[in-house]
């Protein structure tokens, strides 16, 4: 998914890749990556261990002058040994994920808030409470145009569209399943199994053992009528979701109440529910015409209009 936002910086000139890898570390090596992270700071001491040869020549090229933005590298012990490694004067780290999804206790939420502040980086979020809470700087989430193909799918009417992981999810995608049903759409879901997953039987059709490619997701987002997301608990920022519907021209049907305060928000195209939220409601919403958002305000999550607050 990553790559395929990031495509269109690929032929922007003065932009370069460095396509960060980790692998599993045995228990040694951890305990020296712990080393180099929060004690040790002399430049170069152990990075074999930890990095392969081209990450490491890679980012040897780095010079002072360069901008340097880590996307979606979020883990606090990678961060503050590449802090110590790349001379750029100019660092920006986007955090892609939830804090409370990259840190599942509150000391290792308080131990990131410390030494992330510690980093001599600009740290951003695409969560807006997060932002306020950690003392973060802000940024879109982001997404790139699908290609033109895509949009000579045939939809099927009324389709809803869910692809995720079960996280515990399946009670409440029962419950919206049967809703869809009654309001007179077709629910499409594809939910990963994880070794916690409790099945419910109404969903048997829906449960898959491996993820599917981003390239299928794409063909079903295509031919649906409407995408489905259900944000984790505390999240405020948008997802990806919420942008494929955007750059699709999709409805979405969504529990992120925080979506109202977006640029891009209307009611015909975006449904927030509740547990409270009646049938007729949903119906009435996907029966109501969808209202084209203009280009001005969607180009201001587009990759390539994104990238320039850091270029």
């Amino acid at each position: 998914m990553c790559p395929y936002i990031l495509e269109p910086l690929q032929s922007m000139e003065g932009i370069r890749f460095i396509m960060f890898e980790r692998d599993r570390l045995p228990f040694l090596t951890k305990i020296k990556r712990f080393l180099r992270a929060f004690i040790i700071r002399k430049k170069g001491l152990w990075t074999n261990l930890f990095y392969n040869e081209r990450i490491i020549r890679e980012i040897s090229e780095i010079k002072p002058d360069d901008k340097v933005l880590f996307f979606s590298i979020e883990n606090l012990k990678e961060l503050l040994i590449l802090d110590k490694e790349i001379p750029a004067k100019k660092r920006s780290v986007y955090i892609w994920n939830p804090v409370a999804t990259i840190n599942r206790n509150l000391f290792s939420r308080a131990e990131y808030f410390v030494f992330m502040h510690l980093l001599n980086m600009n740290i951003l979020t695409f969560d807006k409470d997060d932002a306020r809470k950690y003392r973060f700087s802000f940024a879109n989430q982001v997404y790139k145009y699908p290609a033109k193909s895509l949009h000579q799918k045939e939809v099927v009417a009324n389709s809803v569209f869910f692809i995720g992981q079960d996280k515990y999810r399946s009670r409440r995608l029962a419950k919206l399943a049967i809703m869809l049903t009654s309001a007179g759409a077709q629910p499409v879901f594809y939910i990963v199994k994880g070794k916690h997953t409790v099945e419910e039987p109404t969903l048997k059709v829906f449960y898959h053992d491996v993820g599917m490619s981003y390239a299928n997701v794409l063909e079903y987002i295509q031919r649906s009528s409407c995408l489905l997301e259900i944000v984790q608990k505390g999240q405020s920022g948008i997802t990806l979701r919420t942008l494929e519907a955007l750059f699709c021209q999709k409805k979405l049907i969504t529990n992120n109440k925080a979506v109202k305060d977006y640029d891009f928000y209307h009611p015909n195209n975006v449904f927030i529910y509740t547990d409270e939220t009646d049938t007729n409601d949903v119906k009435a919403f996907l029966l109501s015409p969808y209202v084209p958002i203009s280009k001005e305000i969607t180009d201001n999550y587009e990759i390539e209009t994104w990238i320039k607050q850091f270029v």
